[in-house]
């Protein structure tokens, strides 16, 4: 079932609903990550299984991200997208069809805001998974460190869109990103966590770095 949100900026947000056949079990919510989007196989999949366990499960369209109608991608933040997530879990919260437990679930940067969110909202989370979640920019800086100050001479860095087109993202997305810290924010997490992690992930973290995300 698809429904179009709107966030709090009156930017339209693109959602899927799946509902369950048979008795509800709960509700639950899966992020995208920077550059994906709700029909993306990884979320879609997760979505499906959640779905196929009792789950509503909803997904959405960052505002700004790369399937945001009226958003631009190049002034995305992840700040912007942790306020629509606030708004999205407002809505849902408030749908008559909302029931408890919650499960809430991200990939990537989407499970750095969902464990932010988990960890500023503890008693609205009754599960949290996070699938290859970015942490912290302290995370293998110095791996990164080249392409951030790149980025930051040239006020933008390529980024690969849903459909094999680039898009470009600000240099502001940057500096907000450096305000994001999952190493606090997992200890003020105490609902059960899972979180997978990728041998091969060149982007955000492997197991050896998760591990220490989740020891913090």
């Amino acid at each position: 079932m698809e429904e179009v949100l709107v966030n709090r900026y009156q930017k339209r947000l693109p959602s899927s609903v799946r509902v369950p056949v048979g008795a509800q079990k709960g509700t639950a919510l899966v992020l995208h990550g920077l550059g994906g989007w709700k029909d993306q196989s990884v979320i879609a999949q997760t979505a499906d299984s959640l779905c196929s366990l009792g789950y509503r499960t909803y997904t959405f369209n960052a505002a700004d991200g790369s399937r945001g109608p009226d958003g631009d991608f190049f002034t995305q933040t992840t700040s912007g997208y942790l306020e629509d997530v606030e708004d999205v879990m407002e809505l849902v919260r408030g749908d008559s069809s909302y029931q408890e437990p919650f499960i809430l679930v991200g990939h990537s940067v989407g499970g750095l805001v969902a464990a932010r969110y988990a960890s500023e909202h503890p008693k609205q989370i009754g599960k949290l998974i996070l699938l290859a979640p970015a942490v912290s920019w302290k995370m293998l800086w110095w791996a990164q460190l080249p392409f951030f100050f790149l980025w930051m001479l040239q006020g933008k860095r390529k980024w690969p869109g849903p459909e094999g087109e680039d898009f470009y993202l600000g240099r502001n997305w940057m500096f907000d990103f450096f305000t994001f810290d999952g190493f606090r924010y997992v200890r003020n997490i105490s609902v059960p966590t899972l979180v997978v992690s990728a041998e091969k992930d060149q982007t955000v973290a492997r197991p050896k770095e998760h591990a220490r995300f989740v020891q913090a």
